[in-house]
């Protein structure tokens, strides 16, 4: 599950014009989608296609028009989650809850790599002259703005609390004992990590 939260955090919080919502949705975009492509993409690989269709980097594809709306209203959003069937994967020698872990580390992964990308492409622009603070200054926030996000995005994924990626990463590794309270408590769990996000961009 990508959801946009890392990047409502850094940023949306302080959405108070429509300038800096210019400068703030093309990064959002760039996340969301990275992140969920590398999702489908790795889920792919390992035999399961159900999500087939999740594998371009068309953001449209990947947007949850809800979540969208969500962000601008109530200041935390989501993108579409990328579906997964477990009982497609065709490593056989690796176990399905291993396979679960890399499908969901990919996410987070491809935010890091975008996130480099983006700060080459800034330094050689700002080495060029091209972009800086008194030329093309736009374009220079656009992309400070989305190596940011890229690096929020995956951070905040990254920690093990349900529904994020970084719970079913750590999930193969807790054992089953831990897995099952998580498993039953799971609602009162993300809601209560949705309120205390919620609370802390109001603050």
């Amino acid at each position: 599950l990508g959801i946009a939260l890392a990047a409502v955090i850094i940023y949306i919080i302080r959405l108070n014009s429509l300038m800096y919502m210019v400068y703030t949705i093309p990064g959002l975009l760039i996340a969301i989608t990275i992140h969920e492509f590398a999702h489908a993409l790795i889920a792919k690989k390992y035999g399961d296609d159900t999500a087939k269709d999740r594998i371009t980097l068309n953001p449209f594809k990947h947007i949850d028009w809800i979540g969208l709306l969500s962000l601008f209203i109530c200041k935390i959003g989501w993108g579409k989650p990328v579906e997964v069937d477990p009982n497609n994967f065709k490593k056989k020698n690796i176990p399905i809850e291993r396979i679960e872990a890399i499908v969901a580390l990919a996410g987070p992964v491809a935010n890091f790599i975008m996130a480099v990308i983006l700060v080459v492409i800034m330094k050689v622009l700002l080495g060029l002259g091209i972009v800086g603070l008194t030329r093309n200054y736009m374009l220079f926030e656009m992309i400070r703005i989305a190596a940011l996000m890229n690096i929020g995005m995956a951070v905040f994924n990254l920690i093990p609390i349900p529904p994020l990626d970084g719970y079913k990463i750590v999930k193969p590794y807790i054992g089953q004992d831990l897995v099952n309270k998580v498993s039953e408590n799971e609602t009162i769990i993300t809601t209560t990590f949705i309120i205390i996000i919620l609370i802390s961009s109001l603050i």
